[in-house]
């Protein structure tokens, strides 16, 4: 039932005239060393249908997509199981770092609703997880409700800053702010430490902030609540504020400048007038002695 054929431009090897393994044969554009071909009608070429390729560059190329643990693939690559589905991934053959790509779950005994990790395996922690919701987790598995949540440090290249649209063209009903100081001032910050930092992202030890159910009562857009029933602060349009905060002290100060000025010019008229009266004083007094003496 098989049969192969040695030398000249098609070596192949052929079972019940379905399928043909090839080797070199120019009827296939490329040249690959092998290819793996279908053939109900054996040698005609016009009814081979390529299922699998091997270049001379050292590509695999498969035709139809690749199934593992399933027979009917659906995708190029599809692999099912019916647990964590995992592909691993490693650095060297010699014990070097090892990754797997995984949609699951669960991972390094934590719990998550990461539809899709990136797993440094090596180390047991997941580098990127990504919700079936969307929402994106660095160095976590758990964006704890957020759409984007690192769990370390972050940096911008060049000290950039995130960016909003702000052109007027796209605003409305502006008007300025009016007692800003006021509002600013009736925050609190205080000092405090986290009762549990490690589960919610963040560092330990005394921190500096302010108290969400506080800064609530004075700007309540800037508080939410998350998932977790646990309040969130966002400082927004604090730079507006602290300009116009600025701007109000600027005008208290330069109030009291003219008010200390309108005082001073009132004291140097009154101080005039008693040195007037006081040099009339001194010419009356003179002329009485002059009469006296005479």
């Amino acid at each position: 039932a098989f049969r192969f054929g040695a030398g000249g431009t098609r070596n192949h090897l052929i079972s019940n005239r379905d399928m043909v393994f090839n080797a070199h044969s120019a009827a296939v554009t490329g040249s690959p060393l092998f290819y793996w071909r279908r053939n109900p009608n054996r040698f005609d070429e016009s009814s081979f249908a390529d299922l699998m390729r091997l270049t001379d560059a050292g590509s695999l190329i498969v035709f139809g997509g690749v199934g593992i643990n399933t027979t009917s693939p659906g995708y190029p690559l599809e692999v099912s199981s019916a647990g964590d589905t995992q592909v691993g991934l490693r650095s060297d053959t010699t014990g070097g770092r090892v990754w797997t790509l995984q949609s699951s779950n669960g991972q390094a005994g934590g719990t998550s609703a990461g539809s899709f990790q990136i797993v440094d395996r090596t180390s047991g922690q997941s580098r990127l997880a990504i919700t079936s919701a969307g929402q994106v987790a660095i160095n976590a598995t758990d964006p704890l409700g957020f759409t984007f949540s690192v769990n370390g440090s972050a940096s911008k290249p060049g000290g950039g800053s995130w960016s909003l649209y702000s052109d007027a063209r796209l605003k409305r009903d502006i008007r300025p702010l009016q007692g800003t100081l006021d509002r600013l001032l009736a925050l609190r910050g205080v000092t405090f430490e986290y009762v549990d930092p490690e589960a919610i992202h963040e560092l330990p030890g005394t921190r500096i902030g302010m108290v969400a159910q506080e800064v609530e009562t004075v700007f309540p857009d800037w508080v939410s609540e998350g998932p977790d029933g646990y309040r969130r602060l966002t400082m927004r349009g604090f730079e507006a504020l602290a300009v116009e905060a600025l701007r109000d002290l600027r005008r208290e100060k330069d109030d009291e400048i003219s008010a200390l000025k309108s005082a001073l010019e009132t004291q140097r008229a009154e101080i005039a007038a008693l040195r007037a009266a006081i040099d009339r004083l001194s010419a009356d007094r003179a002329e009485r002695s002059d009469r006296w003496q005479r």
